[in-house]
């Protein structure tokens, strides 16, 4: 054995030593594949959502301070609750200025309505694909283990 590992000789068992090497290979190559796609993939889509954003704020009409905080979006949302309770209070007086009269404010509250609906959307997508690419793990760790088996009881 100590001789076929050495790869002095190549029996019925083929070399041990370049099987080995060939293996580690192996997961090298895959796990740089895998790397370099996971990598392709996340650069993608945050160009595309750059590219969304962008679009999306040129429909807004220059974007009306888009980079709000989670939790004042919250709190905008339970005050606006309330004012639509009331009758649309007034048109929404306060939030980031401008838009003048009752007209104004609704536009306001429709504008972060879509933020706020966009960026749930966003987070599904976000969620799913970590999902997806989780699935996508355990079932290559699966089939490597499947081969690892294999290549030792070939081994035997």
């Amino acid at each position: 054995l100590s001789r076929l590992k050495r790869g002095e000789r190549w029996g019925e068992r083929g070399n041990i030593k370049e099987r080995k090497r060939r293996r580690k290979r192996r997961r090298r190559r895959r796990r740089r594949r895998r790397r370099r796609r996971r990598r392709r993939r996340r650069e993608e889509e945050e160009e595309e959502e750059e590219e969304e954003e962008e679009e999306e704020e040129e429909e807004e009409g220059g974007g009306g301070g888009g980079g709000e905080e989670e939790e004042e979006e919250e709190e905008e949302e339970e005050e606006e609750e309330e004012e639509e309770e009331e009758g649309g209070g007034g048109g929404g007086g306060g939030g980031g200025g401008g838009g003048g009269g009752g007209g104004g404010g609704r536009r306001r509250r429709r504008r972060r309505r879509r933020r706020r609906r966009r960026r749930r959307r966003r987070r599904r997508r976000r969620e799913e694909e970590e999902e997806e690419e989780e699935e996508e793990e355990e079932e290559e760790e699966e089939e490597e283990e499947e081969e690892e088996e294999e290549e030792e009881e070939e081994e035997k």
